[in-house]
């Protein structure tokens, strides 16, 4: 499909967006849209991605609690953000802030269900890093908090 909404060239934001097709026939939703940011966040081109649903990013790891809550989500025509451990092309681990809206016309019928993808893995390992290092140190000297925020915001 060579329509898209302005998702379509919001490259220059940092979040990927997919736009599954909001006929819900089947279990399977595919892909209707991916931006530029989903392909260099996934390594995956909009030609391999069109028509597969978002599972093929858990590859053999979808036995995750945020999966379930996304289909919840979706199946409800509700909002709702999880991170998912997702694989790359190449197969690296990267982890993936998901949220999904359903978006709904002026008649209220469904839309679109609107996925929002961001990279969060260096947030995860940098957390991860932060408990190792209170560890080391123990409770007295423990460091409580991590931002991720940038420096001139």
């Amino acid at each position: 499909m060579e329509w898209c909404p302005l998702f379509y060239r919001s490259y220059w934001i940092p979040v990927s967006t997919v736009l599954p097709c909001p006929i819900r026939t089947s279990r399977t939703i595919p892909i209707i849209c991916a931006n530029e940011a989903f392909e260099l966040i996934t390594g995956d081109n909009r030609q391999e991605t069109i028509g597969r649903n978002c599972r093929f990013l858990q590859s053999d790891d979808q036995d995750q609690e945020g999966v379930e809550k996304i289909c919840f989500t979706v199946k409800n025509q509700e909002s709702g953000t999880v991170t998912l451990r997702n694989y790359r092309k190449d197969d690296e681990l990267f982890f993936n802030q998901t949220t999904v809206r359903s978006l709904f016309g002026r008649e209220g019928n469904l839309v679109y269900d609107l996925g929002l993808q961001h990279d969060i893995t260096n947030q995860i390992r940098a957390e991860s890093e932060l408990k190792r290092f209170n560890h080391i140190l123990g409770e007295e000297s423990k460091v409580t908090s991590y931002s991720t925020a940038h420096p001139s915001l």
